[in-house]
């Protein structure tokens, strides 16, 4: 996931909620050209990874409907429908407020996808790391 033009793997919940994009990413090691594995002795041998596709998903923050504006709230204005409000209420919220957040709004950047693209294929990344682990799994 990305928030801005920073990267993160394995995002807890918080870091989600308020992530700009996010990405499943499916890797692969590439084969040998014999087929088999070889035997890495001093570990000399480099990972040779291979992508499989890329999809990318709604984080909770595009899911945030957009917030309704004062002057078109009907919690702030008077009883009577037609009053006018207070001057304090006429703010205009289109404006980014400071220390408020905001939904993100459009797609994430083009160089951000790419990077984290690259940052898991990269030689000791993320999806080495994942392969990795799924290697030292024993099943049965």
């Amino acid at each position: 996931m990305a928030v801005g033009d920073n990267i993160i793997f394995d995002p807890a919940k918080e870091e989600l909620a308020v992530a700009d994009s996010a990405l499943a990413i499916s890797v692969a090691d590439a084969a040998t050209p014999n087929g088999a594995d070889e035997i890495d002795v001093d570990g000399s041998n480099k990972r040779s990874l291979r992508l499989l596709s890329i999809r990318t998903i709604d984080p909770p923050s595009r899911l945030t409907p957009p917030g309704v504006p004062r002057a078109n709230d009907a919690a702030t204005q008077g009883t009577d429908g037609g009053a006018k409000q207070r001057p304090e209420q006429q703010i205009q919220e289109t404006q980014p407020v400071d220390g408020v957040w905001k939904a993100p709004r459009g797609g994430a950047k083009w160089g951000v996808l790419n990077a984290m693209v690259a940052r898991s294929l990269e030689q000791g990344g993320a999806a080495a790391e994942v392969l990795d682990g799924l290697k030292a799994v024993e099943l049965g």
